[in-house]
């Protein structure tokens, strides 16, 4: 036993002094202080965690030198006491060896530093079933008197090496939550709000898992741990955290759109709901799958990672507001106007993420069920909540939106409903026309669950035109048009109806929120009824 601790723990000496292993040797024997080739800002610092793990080689000295003591006469090898010693020492210089890794390479990469803590714990839970396990190293060469040692380290004195290693795995998540939020604000502000034409399948592997919150995911994801028990591979690991996860051998199979993963829905109903996405939209997904990543090999994180998911979803979802419905993707140059298509794509990126925030939460409420972190997770996901709310609402507005840019092209044409008779035709050409023109773009990019939200609004705003018109005709003149006007209406009913709305009901229904919530938006009616919503004396 005392061999290889000695060896590991004069290798770790050697990388924490950054010396050579005979110049760590060299230290022990002749007990000399250390020298500090640093600059001397860092000098200080420097020779206070050198003489750290120097007075831990000073200690073994002692425990070295009772070694050669036996001289046959009542001195004692203490093995054992040499052992625990080691055991110390090795703590304390695993220490000094993440914290110096972390300062002289702030960008070390997830996957090396779970790597390291991970080897370390399991280096800790070693020490650990050394502590519970009965010892066999005492031994006495005193005429048959016995010599009893200290104990080696016990769990609760390992708690600074955990403590080290918490620390370094959350100022690295910190460190990499601050990359990914500078990365998204550069592509945010470069974005063209136009769907991507392909999505890399990696991406819907990224959905697939954070939307998957079953015991069996709980179970795998609980694996991942870097104390975990059970032990994997190297190539488990990596598949697992996903080094190089986009050039897969799925790299090359795209799809348009992202889909939500639901159980309670067939493949078809699934894939009839997809996304079209942003490019920074993939950004962000493949940020909170990274998170979901770090939250599995660090639990402790767990609080952290839900603050760290709030925070990303607020920054896009503020962005994206900015830009698209403050016009400041206009203001930067990056569009010179905003279309309808922008707003739909902007709804859809929020639309999305609205869904995957209440899946990614259910999901954080699954894996830390039963833990210290999920005891302390309710108000952040509250905080999730919140964020949730704020996507709903600017996706609402982003709907509203293109209504009100529809009303303002209608009420852009001047129309005297007494000149029906001339110019009624065109007039309502023109608002069927712009209806047509805005669900031509609304269906190229919108899933069919949300059109209505765009749509029920436009036909609303249609038909009350309408109605407003018809009415405040005089009666003579009304009576003069009737027949033209019966024909106008039933083309407007005509092409509602193809479209897939019933302009009555839009027209009572022209709240975005309302329209979202509607079951139908194209109920059977008849001709007459059709009619009379605009005027009674229309019903032949």
């Amino acid at each position: 036993d005392i061999l290889p601790l000695l060896c590991l723990f004069l290798f770790l000496a050697s990388i924490s002094l950054s010396s050579s292993f005979l110049h760590i040797f060299f230290f022990l024997m002749i007990r000399r202080p250390p020298r500090s080739t640093l600059s001397s800002s860092s000098a200080a610092s420097d020779v206070y965690k050198r003489q750290d793990v120097l007075s831990q080689c000073d200690n073994l000295l002692h425990c070295l030198g009772d070694l050669g003591d036996d001289d046959g006469g009542g001195g004692s090898l203490d093995v054992e006491g040499l052992r625990v010693a080691l055991l110390h020492s090795i703590q304390v210089v695993l220490i000094d060896v993440i914290e110096c890794r972390e300062a002289e390479n702030a960008a070390m990469v997830f996957f090396d530093m779970m790597q390291l803590i991970r080897h370390v714990f399991q280096f800790v839970g070693t020490l650990q079933a050394a502590d519970a396990a009965p010892s066999h190293h005492k031994q006495s060469t005193s005429g048959g008197g016995g010599h009893t040692s200290s104990s080696p380290p016990s769990a609760s004195s390992l708690g600074p090496l955990k403590a080290a290693l918490a620390s370094q795995a959350r100022a690295l998540f910190r460190k990499e939550h601050d990359r990914q939020q500078e990365k998204m604000l550069l592509v945010l502000g470069q974005e063209t709000w136009v769907p991507n034409e392909t999505v890399e399948q990696a991406y819907q592997r990224y959905c697939d898992l954070l939307c998957n919150s079953t015991p069996e995911a709980v179970t795998e994801f609980k694996k991942l741990a870097v104390d975990s028990t059970v032990e994997l591979s190297n190539r488990a690991l990596q598949h697992a955290f996903g080094t190089g996860r986009v050039a897969t051998e799925d790299a090359e199979h795209f799809e348009r759109k992202v889909y939500l993963t639901d159980p309670d829905k067939s493949d078809e109903e699934v894939v009839e709901q997809g996304f079209m996405v942003t490019t920074s939209l993939l950004l962000l997904l493949h940020s909170l799958y990274d998170y979901d990543r770090y939250l599995a090999a660090f639990p402790f994180l767990a609080p952290d990672v839900a603050m760290k998911i709030h925070d990303a979803l607020k920054l896009f979802d503020g962005q994206c507001a900015g830009l698209v419905l403050g016009a400041g993707a206009v203001a930067q140059g990056t569009l010179d106007s905003i279309s309808v298509q922008n707003l739909a794509v902007a709804s859809q990126c929020t639309g999305f993420l609205i869904e995957l925030a209440a899946r990614i939460k259910l999901r954080l409420a699954a894996v830390t069920s039963g833990t210290t972190a999920g005891s302390k997770m309710a108000p952040f996901l509250k905080h999730l909540d919140r964020v949730q709310k704020d996507l709903t609402e600017h996706r609402n507005e982003y709907m509203a939106k293109v209504a009100a840019m529809v009303r303002e092209k209608i009420d852009s044409t001047p129309f005297e409903p007494a000149q029906w008779g001339t110019s009624g035709s065109a007039w309502v050409m023109m608002m069927l026309k712009e209806t047509a023109r805005a669900h031509k773009h609304v269906k190229v990019v919108v899933r069919r669950a949300d059109q209505q939200g765009f749509m029920v609004p436009i036909v609303g705003i249609v038909a009350q035109r309408l109605v407003n018109a018809i009415q405040s005709m005089p009666s003579d003149a009304l009576h003069g048009c009737r027949s033209q006007i019966r024909s106008d209406l039933a083309l407007v009913e005509a092409n509602t109806v193809k479209f897939g709305y019933n302009a009555p009901l839009c027209m009572d229904t022209r709240d975005v929120g309302a329209a979202l919530s509607l079951l139908n938006t194209n109920p059977a009616m008849d001709t007459k009824d059709f009619m009379r919503t605009f005027h009674p004396s229309l019903v032949a």
